[in-house]
């Protein structure tokens, strides 16, 4: 599928929490409004999620404006050629963003993760764990 995330959505979470949501929605105005929408419900109902969306705000517009499987694809892609040094937070970027990619993917046709992402997580974890024990000491 090469649909962009908004031409799949097919419902969105009513906001708990309406004045956090209302926050995320000015900071996302720039997008179409069933996404802004989407981030004001999610917003409204985790703290979490909203504290996400404002640190990687300019990552979850490229992100929400194109391909979903192709920007999960590229979160696991950029952990690649991270030199020890930096992996510590470069794996800490990829769960802020891996997790607000699958926090948002309920709300789309495609309910239920796409098949390749449990072993690409596996695939990228697994070996980078050892060492990112040893960095994050």
């Amino acid at each position: 599928m090469t649909q962009d995330f908004a031409s799949r959505l097919t419902r969105q979470p009513i906001p708990f929490d309406r004045e956090a949501g209302a926050e995320i929605r000015r900071c996302f105005a720039d997008l179409a409004p069933e996404l802004a929408g989407l981030l004001e419900g999610t917003a409204g109902c985790s703290p979490y999620l909203r504290g996400l969306m404002l640190r990687e705000g300019d990552w979850l517009r490229a992100a929400l404006a194109g391909n979903p499987e192709k920007a999960f694809h590229d979160i696991l892609a950029a952990l690649e050629p991270v030199a020890v040094d930096a992996l510590s937070d470069a794996l800490r970027q990829a769960k802020r963003r891996a997790a607000l990619l699958t926090a948002l993917w309920p709300f789309h046709k495609s309910y239920g993760l796409p098949r390749g992402w449990r072993p690409s997580f596996s695939r990228t974890w697994n070996p980078t764990l050892p060492t990112a024990r040893l960095t994050c000491r």
